[in-house]
């Protein structure tokens, strides 16, 4: 085989291989979803954020009702996370000239200080298979 032949053979494997897709696009995610409480109540903003040190971090919005959802496809990963809530950013003055403005709203009453990080919050979650997960997590003052 010339030259010519061998990279019109390698480019026509490497086109095959992409067409057919190698397996897949990246790790196995799960649905989870659950609900936020401080004393027993919604927290109906902010997010909860589950971090792992060995897969980084996945956020889901906070609904009214203190209800999140990480579905399928912006699922977990298997593994042990700490599971800590993220206050809402809010701004208390108009933006200066029409870019953010810098002066942020006071912490939120409803999440305290401990439950806002992940090395201090007392949250774990385990995923350790393909079920659907139903959490609540109740933060104390």
């Amino acid at each position: 085989m010339s030259f010519r032949g061998l990279s019109v053979a390698a480019a026509s494997l490497a086109v095959m291989l992409v067409a057919s897709g190698c397996g897949p696009s990246g790790p196995v995610k799960y649905p989870v979803s659950g609900v936020v409480k401080y004393n027993g109540e919604p927290v109906g903003a902010g997010k909860v954020v589950f971090h792992s040190a060995k897969t980084g971090s996945v956020a889901a919005e906070l609904e009214a009702d203190g209800t999140f959802t990480f579905t399928e496809t912006g699922g977990v990963e298997e593994g042990e996370y700490n599971v800590y809530v993220s206050p809402p950013e809010h701004f208390n003055t108009p933006p200066p000239m029409g870019g953010p403005s810098m002066e942020k709203a006071p912490k939120a009453k409803n999440i305290p200080e401990k439950y806002q990080q992940a090395a201090t919050t007392e949250f774990k979650a385990v995923k350790v298979d393909g079920k659907k997960e139903d959490l609540e997590f109740d933060m104390k003052p």
